[in-house]
């Protein structure tokens, strides 16, 4: 019997579509059409800055609608993955090794291949695309292209480094897919959650707790202040898990109109408002806590709709998207502007940016059906290893929380 959908489920795969598709048409907007907010000079000199230095390039020097989006997905992450810890806690069920399996075969059934397939895209950019002017020649007044890649190439220990969720740490971001820097973020958080429910749980040791303690301290120092500051804004997803619904039901449908009218006005705002960048993160990380609170409280039923199968089909595809999006993009753009300019704004122009922007839409759903459609069957892989380790079947393991 096929589970009735909520009106709760719909409105959150709309909310995870969306802010993977605003990422993705900021990322073809700054490649392809000039900012209504003339901020990518400062970018790419920060950009530029840090490349000089040898260090990690700055994920977000300044407020982008693609960063904005990146709190809404935090706050998203930890209500759904901080919830299903609080849910595990609560039923006196927590593995390490379940939650990791299930962690890591979320995160690495799409992060390798994007990685890999990203790799080779501008691999093919660099050799071939790379004519006088080329976006693959890191042109003056673009971010995506470091001059550093000129020289570097394709650089296997810094794949490696992403693959295991240091850039940023340790490493910067794999080639051309600087929007790879959030996943460091998530996986840490993912860590340091359950380290810090370990702390407070009651069951856990003393000794078990000052261990526990200090693994989260020196995860925290070893992510720096800004990632450290970002995981308060993940822990605003778990808070919302944590509260019950209140908000009786047949209110509840206005209040998340009302909640997503001020999420969307302010949203759209906000960049122009100038507040310093921890302060605008943190305001988005509480409105988009209180949107997801009022649909929390929206769980009545509801029809299978175009609405309801829209939003489920870019909340599928809403991770690959994401992870593979810019790298195509980047290699597109080289392809069919070049040399490298920002197209007047123009009728003509807005068609197609928007063909280009479908293409790689299109692009994560040929990879999502390659990859992340088969994140179970890695999962279950991954439950055989664990259970064969620790004398279960993978089907006990599979049925925690």
């Amino acid at each position: 019997m096929q589970k009735q959908l909520t009106w709760s489920e719909i409105h959150l795969d709309a909310v995870r579509g969306l802010a993977a598709l605003i990422v993705a048409f900021g990322h073809a907007r700054g490649l392809f059409l000039p900012s209504l907010t003339d901020t990518t000079t400062a970018v790419a000199t920060a950009t530029a800055a840090a490349a000089e230095q040898g260090i990690a390039a700055p994920t977000i020097a300044h407020l982008t609608i693609g960063h904005q989006a990146v709190m809404v997905f935090f706050v998203l992450s930890g209500y759904l993955v901080g919830g299903s810890v609080l849910k595990s806690f609560a039923n006196d069920r927590w593995q390490w090794s379940d939650y990791l399996v299930k962690r890591l075969a979320r995160l690495w059934t799409v992060l390798i291949p994007a990685i890999v397939i990203g790799l080779l895209l501008d691999t093919i950019g660099f050799h071939l695309l790379a004519q006088p002017g080329s976006l693959y020649t890191a042109p003056a007044g673009q971010q995506y292209i470091l001059p550093e890649y000129l020289t570097r190439g394709v650089d296997l220990w810094t794949a490696i480094g992403n693959v295991l969720f240091l850039q940023g740490i340790a490493v910067s971001t794999s080639g051309t897919n600087i929007a790879l820097w959030s996943l460091s973020n998530e996986f840490c958080y993912y860590l340091l959650f359950p380290l810090c429910m370990l702390v407070l749980h009651r069951n856990v040791t003393l000794a078990r707790r000052v261990v526990f303690s200090l693994v989260a301290v020196g995860i925290a120092l070893m992510i720096g202040a800004d990632t450290a500051f970002l995981y308060l804004v993940w822990l605003l997803g778990a808070v919302v898990a944590a509260i019950p619904p209140r908000i009786p039901s047949r209110f509840a449908g206005k209040v998340v109109a009302a909640a997503g009218l001020v999420f969307v006005v302010i949203f759209l705002t906000l960049k122009k408002y100038n507040l310093p960048l921890y302060a605008s993160e943190m305001l988005l990380g509480i409105l988009s806590a209180l949107l997801i609170y009022a649909i929390k409280c929206q769980n009545t039923a509801a029809q299978v709709s175009l609405y309801s199968k829209t939003s489920r089909f870019f909340s599928d595809i809403s991770y690959t998207l994401y992870l593979t999006h810019l790298p195509f993009l980047i290699f597109v753009c080289a392809i069919v502007n070049s040399p490298w300019k920002k197209w007047a704004m123009s009728p003509l122009m807005l068609i197609a940016f928007i063909a280009v922007s479908s293409l790689a839409i299109v692009w994560a759903w040929l990879l999502y059906r390659l990859f992340e459609s088969r994140t179970g069957k890695v999962r279950q892989i991954g439950y055989a290893i664990v259970a064969k380790c620790r004398g279960k079947t993978s089907a006990d393991i599979a049925e925690q929380p």
